[in-house]
Formats: C-alpha cells, sequence, structure tokens
C-alpha cells in the first residue's frame, strides 16, 4: 500500500464511519513528511505542533510503500515514533544509523532491514480526534493493507 493511497482510504473511511453512526464525530489531520530521516532526525517529526498529539503514523520506503503501521493514543506522537528508532548511533558527520535497532539487529527483513538501518525512510501521520479512535484508524488501515496486499506491512507483526 502507499502512503497517499492510506491518505486518501481515510478519507473515505470517516465518511463510511459518520454515516453509519451519525453521532460519532472524528477529525483528522494529514501530516505528510517527504524528507528522508536520516537528513531530519534532529527535526521535530512529524512536525513542531504535532509531536505531542495522537493518531497513526506510518512508516514508509523510498517508494512511499507503507512498511509499518502504528498508532499513539496518549498524546505521545513523536515518542511513539522513537520508539522504534533508539538507539541511533552518528559518525563525525552527524549521519544517523539504527544498526542497534531492534527490527536491524533481529535481522527481520534483510532488505527492510538496511532501509532502517541508514534511515532511509520517512515517517508520516495521521492525526486523530478524539484520539481514542486511533486504534480503530491503526486497525483498519492494516486490515486494509492485509486485504490488498495479501500480507500485513512489512515491519507489522499482526493486525491492532
Amino acid at each position: 500500500m502507499k502512503l497517499q493511497e492510506a491518505f486518501d482510504t481515510v478519507k473515505s473511511f470517516k465518511k463510511i464511519i459518520e454515516k453509519q453512526i451519525p453521532e460519532l464525530k472524528f477529525s483528522i489531520e494529514y501530516v505528510p513528511y517527504k524528507k528522508v530521516f536520516r537528513e531530519c532526525w534532529r527535526e521535530d517529526v512529524p512536525s513542531p505542533e504535532h509531536k505531542f498529539s495522537s493518531g497513526v503514523y506510518l512508516f514508509c520506503d523510498e517508494k512511499d510503500t507503507v512498511i509499518y503501521i502504528g498508532k499513539a493514543t496518549l498524546g505521545n506522537l513523536a515518542h511513539r515514533m522513537w520508539d522504534h528508532l533508539i538507539p541511533v548511533t552518528s559518525d563525525a558527520s552527524d549521519v544517523p544509523e539504527f544498526a542497534n535497532n531492534p527490527w536491524v539487529t533481529d535481522n527481520y527483513k534483510p532488505d527492510i532491514c538496511e532501509i532502517i538501518h541508514k534511515g532511509d525512510f520517512t515517517i508520516s501521520a495521521i492525526i486523530v480526534k478524539p484520539k481514542e479512535l486511533s486504534s480503530l484508524l491503526e486497525v483498519y488501515l492494516q486490515t486494509l493493507h492485509f486485504m490488498r496486499e495479501g500480507k500485513i506491512s512489512a515491519l507489522n507483526n499482526q493486525i491492532g
């Protein structure tokens, strides 16, 4: 599943939910991040105004293919993203490497390990209000990915 497809699908999902359950109102905001992480790792990701938000975050490879779908439900979006990336090391040129990341050290999937190791991925987010609906959106996107691709996203272990 591509990042834009995920964003577009969420719009449709929101309309369906609001039609089926009119009293359930929620808002979504897309925060795409187009720099690869190794180039922006010292910046606030997904953005300074969203780091304490709740929602769903998507790790993507260089082709904008979604490789991980996660959620933050406690107003801790930046913290949850970083949970997946620590520990980070950098050389004298301040280029980060994520060699000690569990996705890398566990040799989860060699092609994906290299992307994570070098920081060659982007992280985008979908901010969700109320925050309690973040889990619903995460499961929806993971299920959709499974149905369309025949498998869960590369770095997810399960749906939900």
